[in-house]
């Protein structure tokens, strides 16, 4: 038997010498699993599918803070809510940074909208002092 060495290839090609006959076989891919137990809570929230202590931690932490949270293996929230069945729990922590970056853009905006409904006020007071 001998391998094709190719690192771009999906598959491999073995050739097998007792059956004389060519087939393809996938390289083993490492294991993954879910671990059973965390010291963060960030982590306990998604291993236990507590969507409302999960919602909760979210609402308080900006993305980067998120993505700075690791355990020993250098896992992140994105890699456990990858391995979680709940597709709740999944959802919720995937769509954070949206709903984040939604909340921050409101907030920039709002002064914004409030200086441009003075300036309006103030030039229909003017235009019509002048009329």
């Amino acid at each position: 038997t001998f391998d094709v060495p190719t690192a771009e290839a999906d598959l491999y090609t073995s050739i097998s010498e007792e059956q004389g006959t060519a087939h393809l076989t996938r390289p083993a891919l490492a294991k993954i699993f879910v671990p059973k137990a965390s010291e963060i809570l960030l982590f306990q929230a998604i291993l236990a599918h507590d969507e409302r202590f999960l919602k909760e931690l979210l609402e308080q932490m900006a993305p980067e803070e998120i993505l700075s949270v690791r355990d020993v293996e250098q896992r992140s929230l994105y890699h456990y809510a990858t391995l979680c069945r709940s597709k709740c729990v999944k959802a919720l922590a995937f769509s954070h940074v949206n709903r984040y970056y939604d909340r921050e853009l409101d907030r920039q905006i709002q002064p914004l909208l409030e200086k441009s409904h003075q300036v309006h006020a103030y030039v229909e007071r003017s235009c019509f002092k002048a009329s």
